[in-house]
């Protein structure tokens, strides 16, 4: 699917709400919280151990808790949906009508029990594969809502990446031990501009993301050693690193403070979530007060190097400019006519990207490529 996003404000705003999550553990409630609003739904993000849903567990939810505790304790297990799901190997976003039909659905213990009591009857599913194991997201709504759109699955679509970001960076931060100058590249490996910086913003830190984004010039900069915003966000952005590096009036329990940050080149801002950096991590910093600073991009692409991919699976520069378009939801017939080659040539190209990865549908050699730890380290 080539996402078409939203133009009412719903893609920023969960945007932002994701980086804010990516670096305060407090705020994926609200998160979900936004994303149960502007579905129509109650959500709930599950994790499991592995790919077969093993060791199931819940990490956050809208879900009445009551209900939820009874899902884990018996209906997980009746769930027809998760079932053929797991048997179908599904893309990462799936809706209940792909997995079951309404009539088949309604005749099952699970929507009798469990589902129809709460008036829920659809679903989607959002799977990321994430450094914990594998991570759903789940949509449910009254049948009286209506299906899932086209649109809403576009944005799915395109807050998925972004949400395999958040998941990846909260993880790192918290295993992150800057004691060993080597983790460092931690920080490289995120996909988001990452900077640590001091009360007075000097930037004791950027990885090579914030770097390209001060040479953009296109709303973050440097200015003799020090953090700058465009515009009026620049002291929105002062104030977020004073009080996240303990020196203004609120350092005590302080959380993630986000700024949008407006840019010339894209009507997307900048999410800049601005947290505090834990004590002892700041051994390698002269151990003052820092502010963690993360950088996302709403309009960020994976950014695959040809050449690894190449080098990786043999394919020719128009098979791996391929693979980097479809995994940025890129179609088949778009990439043609951006390509400017017929769609049978495309076909073709992607039947030997198949047989050089040994994988045989879309959904599984994105969900490859996105996760080979060689391509991580490339990017």
């Amino acid at each position: 699917m080539n996402p078409t996003l939203p133009h009412d404000g719903r893609f920023a705003m969960l945007i932002d709400a994701l980086y804010k999550a990516a670096t305060d553990k407090n705020g994926w409630r609200p998160y979900l919280d936004l994303v149960s609003q502007t579905f129509g739904s109650v959500a709930a993000m599950r994790i499991a151990s592995s790919a077969d849903l093993a060791d199931v567990r819940s990490a956050e939810a809208t879900i009445d808790p009551d209900y939820l505790g009874r899902y884990y304790q018996h209906y997980a297990g009746k769930d027809p949906m998760s079932e053929r799901d797991r048997e179908a190997a599904s893309p990462p976003i799936v809706v209940q009508e792909a997995l079951i039909s309404m009539a088949e659905l309604r005749r099952t213990e699970f929507h009798a029990d469990w589902m129809r009591p709460q008036g829920l009857d659809l679903s989607m599913r959002w799977r990321i594969d994430a450094p914990m194991g594998v991570m759903d997201l789940l949509l449910l709504r009254p049948e009286s809502a209506g299906a899932f759109s086209e649109e809403e699955q576009a944005l799915s679509h395109a807050l998925l990446p972004h949400l395999r970001r958040a998941i990846i960076i909260a993880s790192r931060l918290n295993v992150f031990d800057a004691a060993d100058a080597a983790s460092l590249d931690a920080f490289e490996r995120l996909g988001a501009g990452v900077l640590l910086v001091d009360a007075r913003r000097t930037i004791r830190f950027a990885n090579r993301v914030a770097e390209a984004i001060f040479e953009a010039n296109d709303g973050l900069f440097s200015t003799a050693g020090r953090l700058c915003a465009r515009g009026a966000s620049d002291q929105r952005l002062a104030s977020a690193i004073a009080n996240a590096a303990g020196q203004g009036r609120y350092a005590a329990g302080r959380t993630a403070t986000l700024v949008a940050v407006p840019r010339q080149d894209s009507p997307n801002p900048l999410s800049v979530a601005v947290s505090p950096y834990p004590e002892e991590r700041r051994s390698l910093f002269d151990g003052g007060p820092l502010a963690l600073v993360i950088v996302g991009m709403p309009d960020r692409r994976a950014a695959f190097p040809v050449e690894a991919l190449r080098d990786l699976y043999d394919f020719t520069p128009a098979e791996a400019r391929l693979a980097v378009a479809l995994c940025n939801g890129t179609g088949l017939a778009d990439h043609a006519r951006a390509s400017g080659v017929a769609l049978t040539t495309v076909r073709t190209h992607l039947t030997s990207i198949f047989l050089k990865s040994g994988e045989n549908r879309q959904a599984d050699l994105i969900r490859r490529l996105m996760n080979d730890p060689v391509l991580l380290l490339a990017r």
